[in-house]
């Protein structure tokens, strides 16, 4: 690809969990949480 063969493929949001079991071997882990913790530690860096 792209980005190269060690690339880490994360699947998040709330539907990951019902799309994981039809792409399994493309997907290295799953993280529904992800995108909010980014939007957090935006949020955080722009209080200070």
């Amino acid at each position: 690809g792209e980005l190269g063969p060690q690339t880490r493929v994360i699947a998040t949001g709330g539907l990951a969990q019902s799309v994981v079991p039809f792409i399994r071997e493309t997907i290295d882990e799953v993280d529904m949480l992800l995108t909010l913790r980014g939007l957090r530690l935006i949020w955080e860096l722009n209080q200070e």
